[in-house]
């Protein structure tokens, strides 16, 4: 470990500035403070087994099997897709959603430019504030991938990640949001959670 000096060395009849006993304890509390290296820890002296599992960070993964948003409003749906869990720490809360979109009724290549194209928004939130959003149109093609992230800080309590989405109609004139003609599935999809605990 390595040696910590004072900064100055005091004798009789020396004016004493408190500043020169604080920079020596600046100097030693930093080290407490989590500024530490290879000269303040031995070598192997921390193991694998000295640190409980999860301890600075924790990763959860889930997936949905019917996850679609249905053609039933333009407003969006909220937790369509969702995942609760207790935190016992502060910390940072990295999130990733990813998927294949499929639209049922896609314009035809011929008609593309005339036809209503259908459209699809997806939110993601940390306890209701949104953090990752994106948009996707059956314009062209009725496959899309889709990816989202998003970070936020959390406290200890309960966690709530969701997945909201909204689907509707639109023409390329009036712009006018309608019903969406037909349901999106997501079919392949995937939320990441990884929790950096402090």
């Amino acid at each position: 470990m390595a040696h910590i000096h004072k900064q100055l060395t005091i004798q009789n009849n020396d004016i004493i500035d408190p500043e020169d006993f604080n920079a020596d304890m600046r100097e030693l509390t930093g080290e407490f403070n989590g500024m530490l290296d290879r000269d303040n820890v031995k070598e192997q002296s921390i193991v694998t087994s000295d640190v409980e599992p999860n301890g600075f960070t924790r990763v959860y993964s889930f997936t949905f099997n019917d996850f679609k948003v249905e053609n039933k409003t333009t407003s969006y749906q909220t937790a369509l897709m969702s995942y609760s869990f207790e935190s016992n720490h502060d910390g940072l809360l990295i999130c990733e959603f990813s998927g294949e979109v499929h639209f049922e009724n896609p314009p035809s290549a011929s008609n593309s430019i005339s036809a209503t194209a259908q459209f699809l928004s997806l939110q993601m939130t940390i306890n209701g504030l949104v953090v990752g959003e994106v948009f996707k149109t059956s314009a062209g093609s009725f496959r899309h991938p889709v990816y989202m992230v998003g970070a936020f800080p959390i406290s200890p309590g309960r966690v709530t990640v969701a997945i909201n989405g909204r689907t509707a109609d639109s023409g390329h004139t009036d712009q006018k949001l309608n019903v969406a003609s037909s349901n999106v599935n997501i079919p392949s999809n995937e939320l990441v959670m990884i929790h950096r605990k402090r």
